[in-house]
């Protein structure tokens, strides 16, 4: 053991090399401080994961520490803890900053513990100032983990209305076919004459499914709408609570997201109302056709019924065949329209 006299007694031109061998010694001294650090906690891991205890006479790894080591048992398993969270490089790298510090740092989550110890000068804090910054950080990850989730939402149902409009789409192109089939098909000329209320309650039936296409496409807008007013006050909200948070890295995050949510919202009223335009405009096109070929219709009907009558004038026989054929034409027509 070295005697504090000797140092005390060293003439003037010795002092500089024995300052020197000190140095060294003391450098030594530290690593090993350092190395005994991990070494004691990953032997004590080691122990209690494997139970050799109980090759030691110990019935728990408890009363092993307690007994046997000198440790409470809540100390080991801070030892233990901060070893298995750290790992052994991060461990040694800070092992300065004495075993309460650092289960402390093992709370902060992997992703983002090597820029909190970059950020922070820990060795120069207080156990008290490092919890508190340890909370303050915990506090943070959850509130941004809010704000990951309301994002994740709204895209969701940015998702189920983009599903939504090219299922509408679909319908339309398949309507849209089924008209062009159509005014592709021979005109059927119906003999019977239609009565005044049948022609009423044939445009009424028009009418009705014009209002009733026109009354979806308003409930979907405005559906679409409160979705989006949903969103722009859940982000308002989130913004509000964001804003008590001081690090920039929650700004910077909280202004991420608004632009991205308020893109999204304008996105979904544009396509909300073009979609209604184009089912309106779609409506409007199918009465108009329906009309044309009404009129066409009733036009044909009254010549068929003018030659008939003329045909029985000179050829009463030929005239009922043709009648008895139109009437199951007529007939025929009104199947396929009910079915």
């Amino acid at each position: 053991m070295l005697e504090l006299s000797i140092y005390e007694s060293l003439a003037a031109d010795q002092r500089q090399n024995a300052a020197k061998e000190l140095h060294e010694r003391i450098m030594g001294d530290a690593n090993r401080v350092v190395f005994a650090l991990c070494d004691l906690a990953e032997h004590l891991k080691i122990m209690r994961d494997c139970k050799l205890y109980a090759d030691l006479g110990m019935n728990t790894f408890e009363e092993y520490v307690e007994s046997r080591v000198g440790l409470k048992q809540r100390q080991a398993y801070t030892y233990i803890s901060a070893y298995e969270k750290l790992g052994r490089t991060v461990m040694q790298e800070q092992s300065g900053l004495g075993i309460t510090k650092l289960s402390l740092l093992a709370e902060v989550s992997g992703p983002d513990r090597a820029d909190f110890i970059e950020a922070h000068d820990l060795d120069g804090m207080t156990v008290q100032e490092i919890r508190e910054l340890v909370q303050k950080t915990k506090d943070q990850g959850e509130q941004l983990g809010l704000l990951q989730t309301a994002l994740e939402e709204a895209q969701n149902r940015e998702d189920g209305l983009r599903k939504l409009a090219d299922s509408r789409k679909a319908e339309a192109d398949e309507l849209r076919q089924d008209l062009k089939d159509m005014k592709n098909r021979p005109v059927e000329v119906a003999v019977t004459e239609i009565s005044a209320e049948d022609r009423e309650k044939l445009r009424a039936e028009l009418q009705e499914e014009f209002d009733r296409q026109q009354e979806k496409s308003r409930r979907k807008l405005e559906k679409a709408e409160k979705d989006a007013e949903k969103l722009r006050k859940e982000l308002e909200q989130a913004k509000s609570s964001a804003e008590e948070l001081a690090e920039e890295k929650a700004s910077e995050k909280i202004a991420e997201i608004k632009a991205q949510a308020e893109q999204e919202k304008q996105e979904i009223m544009e396509r909300a109302k073009k979609e209604a335009a184009q089912m309106q405009v779609s409506a409007d096109a199918d009465i108009r056709e329906a009309n044309i070929f009404f009129t066409a219709w009733q036009e044909a009907h009254q010549k068929l019924i003018d030659k008939l009558r003329e045909i029985a004038g000179h050829d009463p026989d030929k005239a009922q065949k043709l009648s008895q054929l139109a009437a199951a034409t007529a007939q025929q027509m009104e199947a396929g329209f009910s079915s």
